[in-house]
């Protein structure tokens, strides 16, 4: 059973970038969020911890992918405001995948991926960073916050297979949030 379920609907927010508008979606037999369908479109998900305990610090992961966005067009996981960065590791599979036709203009933003809360430690999830297999997806940007984290995973760190007209930018892949030390990707 996942964690939360978003099926062709649209511009709902998980999470928040207030304090405390979080969520912990952990130890889920199943996926932490899955977005599904066509008409799942504008959704945010901001600021939630996904396969840890409530520090970020301990893993506690999902069986499956932190998230999975199937089909569904335009949603964004983090950016760059204050607050949005979700720490989403130490789950069973991989950690973002985008997949299956329709997920287009999909963005992933702002967030730490395979590594705890302070972004200095490994919390690898069983897969890659990120898959993506559809066109035309953004993960990170070129603007300041925009970048992920995307470290300690037992898989690549990014992964884009069979699409075109995706862009990564801006991202630290395989070292710490200041780029001092690495915790590379397997």
């Amino acid at each position: 059973v996942s964690g939360v379920i978003l099926g062709n609907t649209s511009d709902n927010v998980i999470g928040g970038t207030a304090t405390g508008a979080g969520n912990l979606i952990s130890a889920n037999i199943g996926t932490g969020i899955i977005i599904s369908g066509v008409g799942s479109t504008g959704n945010l998900v901001q600021g939630n911890l996904v396969g840890t305990d409530l520090t970020g610090i301990i893993a506690l992961g999902n069986t499956s992918q932190g998230v999975i966005i199937y089909g569904a067009p335009s949603n964004t996981i983090g950016d760059a405001t204050p607050g949005a960065r979700n720490i989403i590791s130490g789950n069973g599979a991989g950690v973002i995948a985008i997949v299956s036709e329709g997920a287009t203009g999909n963005v992933v933003q702002g967030s730490y991926i395979g590594a705890d809360a302070t972004g200095n430690a490994v919390m690898p999830n069983n897969g890659s960073g990120i898959d993506v297999l559809v066109d035309d997806n953004i993960v990170g940007g070129s603007a300041a916050e925009e970048g992920n984290l995307i470290v300690g995973n037992v898989g690549s760190g990014v992964t884009i297979s069979f699409s075109s007209g995706n862009f990564v930018q801006g991202n630290f892949i395989g070292t710490t949030a200041t780029s001092t030390d690495s915790l590379g990707n397997a």
